[in-house]
Parts: structure tokens; sequence; C-alpha cells
């Protein structure tokens, strides 16, 4: 048998690497055009699961290769480690108020973060589980947020790929939210694999392909949406009268048409820029529709704030929306 030469071993096996380099860019490449994730999820079939993650015993918390270990044994699919490592963290990770950024092993430590905490940890869970997942940083539109103000590339979040199809999720807003300068622990099930449609509406990635809807939106595009919040897409409320601005002009009177199905009651508030309540519009219903009427006594620029709720429940209300009205 002829022996090959050790240049012509060397140049098979250069070949044969950049083969191999070229079919895991390739991998990547089909990875990152995979189909976005727009199913919605009944939360209850993930009942089990979330007590499962809610009684992780102190030893499985001690490091992030316990945690994973113990989450992934919660489902032996990709869907159900993914809302293992979701329930844990948003149920077990506060919000840091001095705003030090956090490593994933400081915020499974100290149990706080900031959003890059939360983002890092459960990539590091993920990865750790079998699943892919990155960390996207962007602009965002937070519980601090009002219409008019410009955003701020401040926030970071996560897309998960689950049975080849990306996915959005943000565990940090999902855990809680700012009252001021309070940090309020409310869990919010939205922020949990969210349709892209919906998700563009509080947050804007840096790379464009992370929004994964058809049509991008630029930043500017995006300071213009309505502020709609989580108790919007939560109740399923539509808007009908065609506005499609966070800003609404009007000579002193307004009306508003919202679709909105089943029986669910609406609250809505009308504040200066200060965030003084002056009165409360009138809500009134029509068919299927509930119809805002707001009179301004005096030109100016007002916030027009709306929750919604169910009518058995009457105290459990949802942010719906928030509106800057420029009345003249």
């Amino acid at each position: 048998m002829k022996r090959r030469s050790p240049l012509l071993i060397l140049a098979l096996c250069s070949l044969h690497l950049t083969a191999c380099l070229m079919a895991q860019q390739h991998q990547v490449i089909l990875n990152l055009n995979a189909r976005a994730g727009n199913q919605r999820f009944d939360p209850s079939q993930f009942d089990e699961i979330d007590r499962y993650a809610l009684q992780a015993p102190a030893s499985a918390m001690e490091t992030i290769d316990t945690l994973a270990l113990y989450l992934s044994k919660s489902s032996p699919n990709e869907l159900g480690r993914v809302r293992a490592a979701w329930r844990w963290i948003t149920a077990t990770v506060s919000y840091d108020t001095d705003k030090k950024n956090y490593s994933a092993r400081e915020t499974l430590r100290d149990r706080k973060g900031t959003c890059q905490g939360y983002s890092e940890l459960f990539v590091e869970l993920a990865r750790r589980m079998g699943v892919r997942a990155i960390e996207i940083t962007g602009y965002t539109r937070g519980s601090a947020y009002n219409p008019g103000d410009r955003v701020a590339n401040n926030h970071a979040w996560n897309a998960v790929l689950i049975d080849g199809k990306w996915y959005l999720l943000d565990s940090t807003y999902g855990a809680g939210h700012f009252n001021g300068s309070r940090y309020v622990r409310e869990y919010r099930e939205h922020y949990f694999l969210t349709p892209p449609a919906e998700f563009i509406y509080t947050n804007l990635p840096e790379l464009r392909r992370w929004q994964l809807i058809p049509e991008k939106l630029s930043k500017k595009d995006f300071e213009g949406l309505p502020f709609y919040r989580h108790g919007y897409f939560q109740y399923g409320l539509r808007q009908l009268d065609g506005n499609k601005s966070n800003v609404i002009s009007c000579s002193g009177e307004l009306e508003l048409r919202f679709a909105v199905p089943g029986d669910l009651v609406l609250m809505v508030s009308v504040r200066d820029l200060s965030g003084k309540p002056l009165f409360r519009p009138t809500v009134t219903r029509e068919k299927e529709d509930l119809v805002i009427h707001a009179i301004f006594q005096k030109p100016g620029d007002y916030h027009l704030i709306g929750w919604v709720n169910p009518a058995e429940r009457p105290k459990d209300y949802a942010w719906a929306f928030t509106y800057l009205v420029r009345a003249r």
C-alpha cells in the first residue's frame, strides 16, 4: 500500500476541518433563520412543572450546574425544561435596585440582579439542559416609560430555540416591575414565550432580525407605537378607532373605542404628567365594545391610563395601556 506524504495528509486534514467548520456554520445559519414561534401556551399545562421548579431544595441551588440538573428532571422535552428555568428565575430572583451588573453566577448566589443577570442566568441554565438560548440586548419601554419619552438602549432579554422555532421571553419583566422607585415582585405570565407581534410593543432588539416579525421596525417606529401593556394582550383587547400612536391630539373631547371579549371591566384615569390623578373618564358598553369618553376642561398634556380585569375579579386589574393626550 502506497503511503501518503505528510503534506498530502495535512492537506486532507485541512479540507476535512474546513468542511466540518462550514457544516457547523451552516447549521448555525439554519438555526438563526428558523421560524418564529407564534403559538400561545395555556399556562395551566405547566402547573406540574411550575410546582416542581418552585420546590427546588437548597442543595439544588448551590451552583448553576446543580440547578440545571434539578430543573432538567422536570420534563423530557425542551418546552418543559425552558418553562422550569423561567419559572424558577421569575419566582426566586429579585431586581437589584442599586443597578449593579451581575453575572449569571452572581445572580444565582445573591438571588438578585439586573436584566443582564436575569438573561445570562437563563442562557446558562438552558444550555446546560440542552436547549439553545441567547441573550438579546436593545431598547425597552418598561414600567417607568411614558408615551413621548425617548427609549434607552439598556435592557436585556432572551430568545430560545424550541422544537426548531425561536421564541422570546423576558424574565426580568416576568418577575416584577417598578412602582416609582420601589420594586414590586409580581409574576406576569405575558412575558413567557410572547408572540413577537406583541413583544415588539415593549422590546426592540439592537439586531433587527431578532424582532422576529415580517416587517421590521425602526427605533422611531418603536417609540411611536401605542403603549400597550400586558393586560391589553392578556385579555384580548383591540383598539377600534384606528389610532396607531401613543400620542393622541384632541380639541378638548376624546373618545376611544375598544373591542373587549367576554365580561371585562375597564378602569381609566386621567393624570397630569407628574402622575397626579385628575379625573376618571366615563366608560360605557356598546354591544361588544367599551367606549371611553373624556372631556378636558383645560388645554395641556395629560396621561390617560387604562386597566382591565374580569368582572368576577374586581380587584385583579392588569395595566392595559397609557396614552399621552394633547388637549388643545
